[in-house]
């Protein structure tokens, strides 16, 4: 028998040998495209500074750019961080020349 799990970062792989699990461990795999992460955020930067005015939620922007809210929501807060967009009073994510 065996069993996948993570603990402290580290993926963990049980056996039984003899009934008695015996643990094997290996860095956990990073999953992520690094690559593919920054041609979508400057995909999203791009589609803000072409439209000058554009101001959208984070669903709007989810919806219009095609992108899962929830990696949506931290491609935008990066890039605000960055200062590449503002995040007006009422939620919406803009160019920070796009004052009104």
């Amino acid at each position: 028998m065996r069993r996948i799990g993570v603990e402290r970062g580290i993926e963990v792989m049980h056996f039984e040998v003899s009934g008695r699990p015996q643990p094997r461990t290996w860095p956990a795999v990073e999953r992520r495209d690094a690559a593919a992460r920054r041609g979508l955020i400057d995909r999203i930067r791009g589609e803000f500074l072409e439209m000058r005015g554009l101001a959208l939620t984070t669903r709007e922007a989810s919806r219009l750019l095609g992108v899962p809210q929830l990696v949506c929501s931290r491609i935008l807060t990066s890039l605000t961080k960055e200062g590449s967009l503002r995040v007006t009073a009422d939620g919406r994510y803009t160019r920070p020349e796009s004052a009104p």
